[in-house]
């Protein structure tokens, strides 16, 4: 299968992890048979430097027309808050998500052992989330939140919650 992906290379250290992501995303269609076709999409401070505001015309309409987007860091103190609100990199983010109509992000979780006690006398689990497991937190098609939950030997368990009551749930990875 091909599939097409707008880039958003962004600003900062952005660059370089979309760059190691591209170079990811190829190997997996080496080993599986797929092909990816590569959009770059300016957003953020290097938006402003190239075109004078962070969130170009068209950028949504390309990204819509992708069947996924990768989005690397946006943003640095050279696009501050002393600049015109079209200028900065954190409007042009709020803009793309809410054009989108979608908002998550996959963030690493370390537990340090001083805080795990913390962790199980707050938390309905007795276990600890194994460490370096992502968190997703956010709105996917403005509905639901992902939940992981530790399980005993290593599982982890994601619900998919509506307004605190569950939506769905199942066991394993994400």
């Amino acid at each position: 299968m091909n599939y097409k992906i707008a880039l958003i290379r962004g600003d900062g250290i952005g660059p370089e992890i979309v760059h190691e992501a591209v170079g990811v995303l190829d190997k997996v269609g080496e080993k599986f048979g797929h092909t990816f076709t590569y959009v770059d999409v300016l957003l953020g401070g290097c938006a402003t430097d190239a075109v004078g505001k962070s969130y170009p015309d068209g950028t949504a309409e390309v990204c819509k027309s992708c069947d996924a987007v990768l989005l690397g860091a946006v943003g640095g103190p050279k696009w501050g808050s002393d600049k015109p609100a079209e200028q900065r990199p954190e409007t042009a983010l709020l803009a793309i998500r809410k054009d989108l109509g979608l908002y998550a992000n996959l963030r690493p979780a370390a537990l340090r052992p001083a805080l795990a006690e913390a962790f199980r006398s707050l938390s309905r689990s007795p276990h600890p989330p194994p460490s370096g497991a992502p968190s997703p937190r956010g709105r996917l098609g403005g509905r639901c939140l992902r939940r992981p939950t530790a399980r005993p030997g290593g599982r982890v368990k994601t619900s998919l919650e509506k307004g605190g009551g569950i939506c769905e749930a199942n066991d394993g990875g994400f």
